[in-house]
């Protein structure tokens, strides 16, 4: 049996977008067929714009 995946956020943890520095809200949570688990980001871009984005979570961190 293999081992389980885990996510490192839960849907509605804030987290920070390790590249920008933005953060958002965790609205969705996915794991593709290679194992790689992402997570659905709602948060407000530099430019002002409401943003919505699958990040994967390794590029994501607790905020």
């Amino acid at each position: 049996m293999s081992n389980p995946i885990t996510f490192p956020f839960s849907i509605g943890d804030t987290v920070k977008i390790k590249a920008s520095g933005e953060t958002g809200t965790v609205r969705g949570l996915s794991i593709l067929a290679s194992g790689t688990t992402s997570a659905l980001v709602h948060y407000k871009a530099a430019d002002g714009r409401a943003q919505e984005c699958w990040w994967e979570t390794d590029v994501l961190e607790a905020a």
